[in-house]
């Protein structure tokens, strides 16, 4: 191993265990919140609930994300000089657009059956929140582009578990527009933290730099099309559920993604927040390290989630007793068919931030286009005849197609050929996965069954080298070099 290679890799372990233990620790205090929410709205009230979240997400997430996470990181890290003018602008962008956009979702809710208190009260959860990546995140670059995650981890669980109580407080009068404004309220105290802990030293009015503001947005522009691409594909069938089902199947499908996205991203958010700063360092200095740690990662990043997914998906009624108190058992269909689609999104969401990192931003645009199309022509056909079912069908043939574009995407950024045994390993254990998943409950109990997928998982990710020793022997050597 290069002198280079080991600190930083040593940079990445620390940052995603940190990250994984935060994530893992907000996933639980989550889990205990939607809980009580899902056991005690209806599934009516429920889809009311997911759909008044995803027109405002659609329409401000679009606009205010504007795709520059992943510039404002990069500029931080090869211009530490000019950090707090991209900071500062990058912030007073998006509070301009931001306050454009809630303008708009406000006016539009007039005209349509969604609350507009409850409208208004999700612009400003999304501006505040630590678990979207608009202003929050943000506040937050200071400490991430510098691995010191401990701040930022302690302040996003304890923002959580704030939530998690004021659902049990309120618990017995539980609403749409309650559990809004619990999120809302649960999210001032952290952001008002960081705004006072950071003392103006990288985050104040005298940085922003209208110049500034014009290179984020010259940068940002190719990435528009991709970030309205992309929030179009993951908003719109919660749209045409709204217009061509019940809200009973809203709700269905809404306790399946806000249950399971938290926890297919836990591990692949860590694992991506903490080596992208390090892969922005390798591509400037060293581009072969900048190759060996993209891959290496993907390889841990995928491996990691096909033996997550089998596990989650062999417990899958235990797993719907708990988030749900048992209201959604008679959906268990729709929860195991919608965590397979982890194995294919994983790896699109690590080729897009990869592509932002390495400045190849414009890489994103068919990946996107992909999603989009895919998920309007399937969601057209299926949604208005299998209501939740087919919105669940549709975000796998859409994001399973993507993945294909992705894949050729991210091997012509690292100026490498498409590694065929890799992807012959990635099928083959995800087909190990979901075969035993599927078979062994019926004839084991479920912990056997789960024990037995897994193993065979294991084995095969072995077997394919999409987990190899060398890997494993490389991290027990950071673990023991750091603790000497």
């Amino acid at each position: 191993m290069t002198s280079e290679r080991m600190p930083a890799a040593s940079k990445v372990l620390s940052g995603s265990l940190v990250l994984l233990l935060s994530n893992v620790t907000i996933l639980l205090l989550t889990f205990i919140a939607q809980r009580m929410i899902l056991s005690t709205l209806t599934k009516d009230a429920n889809g009311v609930l997911f759909s008044e979240r995803r027109f405002v997400d659609l329409v401000v997430i679009m606009v205010v994300d504007f795709g520059i996470n992943g510039i404002i990181i990069r500029r931080m890290v090869q211009h530490p000089e000019t950090a707090a003018v991209t900071l500062s602008s990058s912030i007073a962008l998006r509070m301009a657009l931001w306050l454009l956009t809630s303008l708009v979702c406000i006016a539009v809710a007039g005209f349509t059956p969604y609350s507009v208190l409850d409208v208004g009260l999700w612009c400003c959860y999304l501006m505040l929140s630590s678990r979207v990546g608009l202003l929050r995140y943000s506040l937050e670059l200071p400490w991430r582009h510098r691995m010191r995650f401990g701040l930022v981890s302690i302040v996003n669980i304890a923002e959580t578990m704030f939530f998690t109580l004021l659902i049990f407080f309120w618990r017995a009068n539980l609403s749409p527009t309650v559990v809004i404004a619990a999120f809302v309220i649960s999210a001032i105290p952290g952001f008002l933290f960081l705004m006072t802990a950071d003392r103006g030293k990288t985050i104040s009015p005298r940085y922003v730099s209208m110049n500034e503001i014009r290179q984020l947005m010259l940068e940002g522009l190719p990435l528009l099309a991709t970030v309205v691409l992309i929030s179009f594909h993951d908003k719109f069938d919660a749209l045409l559920l709204g217009w061509f089902s019940p809200q009973r199947e809203s709700g269905i499908f809404g306790a399946v993604y806000i249950s399971l996205v938290p926890l297919i991203g836990t591990f692949p958010v860590a694992l991506t927040m903490a080596i992208t700063p390090v892969i922005a360092q390798f591509a400037k200095m060293n581009w072969a390290e900048c190759q060996s740690f993209t891959v290496t990662g993907l390889r841990f990043l995928m491996a990691a989630t096909i033996l997550g997914t089998t596990l989650l998906s062999s417990l899958i009624p235990l797993f719907i007793e708990l988030v749900s108190k048992g209201r959604y058992s008679d959906n268990v269909d729709h929860f195991f068919t919608y965590i397979w689609v982890a194995i294919p999104m994983v790896f699109v969401v690590y080729t897009q931030e990869i592509n932002v990192v390495l400045s190849q931003q414009r890489k994103n645009l068919p990946i996107a286009g992909t999603l989009a199309i895919v998920t309007l022509i399937v969601g057209v056909i299926l949604i208005p005849s299998l209501h939740a079912m087919g919105a669940v069908i549709t975000k796998i043939v859409s994001v399973g197609i993507a993945f294909v574009v992705a894949v050729r995407a991210l091997y012509t950024v690292l100026k490498k050929s498409v590694d065929m045994l890799f992807l012959i390993g990635l099928l083959a254990s995800t087909s190990v996965g979901i075969i035993c998943a599927f078979y062994f409950p019926s004839i084991l109990s479920m912990w056997w069954s789960a024990l037995a997928s897994v193993t065979a998982v294991i084995m095969s990710l072995l077997v394919t080298r999409l987990l190899k020793f060398s890997d494993v022997r490389l991290w027990m050597n950071i673990i023991r070099a750091r603790n000497a």
